[in-house]
């Protein structure tokens, strides 16, 4: 719960996808959107493992460094990584 509370705080939102799965997703003005579930495709177990992914406006994915997920293992650290790691992986797509 924290780590939804800090999402949150950082204009995170709760999304659906679909089959009862729910995301964290963040629209930034460049119209990229920011993905954010645990490895279970849901929130439910974001203190374990976080995946985050961005896409197109249209809801393409969008490949970074070489990779189609981005798995942020934050397991023993501050939740403020995950912040930073959010901006690092969002300013190498604006490269």
């Amino acid at each position: 719960q924290d780590i939804i509370n800090l999402l949150q705080q950082h204009d995170f939102i709760g999304y659906g996808t679909g089959g009862g799965c729910m995301a964290m997703t963040k629209e930034y003005d460049d119209g990229i959107i920011c993905i954010i579930t645990d490895n279970d495709a849901g929130i439910d177990n974001l203190d374990n493992e976080i995946w985050i992914g961005f896409e197109t406006e249209d809801g393409e994915p969008i490949e970074i460094e070489g990779t189609y997920n981005n798995c942020f293992n934050h397991c023993k650290r501050e939740g403020a990584d995950i912040i930073t790691e959010v901006n690092k992986l969002k300013q190498n797509i604006n490269k």
